[in-house]
């Protein structure tokens, strides 16, 4: 997908809508007539930015480790972890027929 598409380029003829338009044009018809993409569009810009400025190597690493299985954690004292704790098992041995 681009990233960088010029809106306002040429206008040129739409026959399902019949009037000259631009991309910036049709943009603006399908935010007005859908407000939650255009919220969302909003959000991934905003994104888009915070992303540039912000140290995505560092927050990468938090993610990372958050998600890891190996660290154990709860949020709250009812929430704990599902882990059992005791002797490992063993390795299995096929049986080839």
């Amino acid at each position: 997908m681009k990233d960088n598409v010029n809106l306002d380029n040429e206008k040129v003829y739409n026959s399902r809508f019949k009037m000259k338009l631009n991309r910036r044009d049709l943009r603006g018809m399908i935010f007005s007539a859908f407000l939650e993409l255009s919220a969302a569009y909003d959000l991934k810009e905003l994104y888009k930015r915070m992303n540039r400025v912000s140290n995505f190597s560092r927050f990468r690493k938090r993610v990372l480790y958050a998600l890891s299985k190996d660290v154990q954690y709860s949020l709250s004292s009812s929430l704990s972890s599902d882990s059992i704790s005791g002797k490992k098992r063993g390795p299995y041995n096929k049986i080839h027929d």
